[in-house]
């Protein structure tokens, strides 16, 4: 089961910050159930550091506002908003805050 999400360029900007942030955690401390939401996070990482690039290399003033899909499985989407919850306060801003606070949104509405 997948479900498709539409996030502006800057969510995916502020989701792949925190989401590269959470390689600097050491794994080996952490509980099993966290564990199980990074595992799946490593696998996020990569999808959004890939759309983040490809949004880099190809922007302009006129995609600036254009919103982004993405098809995420149900479990990562489920972890994505797990791990933003726990790591929002991984984000550098109030405005990456602000941009993560309204992925999760979006993530819980699509339940």
């Amino acid at each position: 089961m997948k479900t498709k999400l539409k996030f502006s360029v800057d969510e995916i900007v502020a989701i792949s910050t925190v989401l590269n942030l959470i390689y600097e955690i050491p794994f080996n401390a952490l509980n099993q159930e966290t564990k199980i939401f990074f595992s799946v996070g490593y696998t996020l990482s990569d999808t959004f550091e890939k759309k983040r690039r490809e949004l880099i290399k190809k922007l302009d003033l006129l995609n600036s506002h254009k919103k982004v899909s993405i098809t995420l499985k149900y479990h990562e989407a489920w972890g994505l908003k797990n791990i933003l919850i726990d790591q929002i306060h991984l984000a550098k801003n109030d405005y990456q805050k602000t941009n993560i606070q309204k992925s999760i949104n979006q993530l819980d509405s699509k339940k």
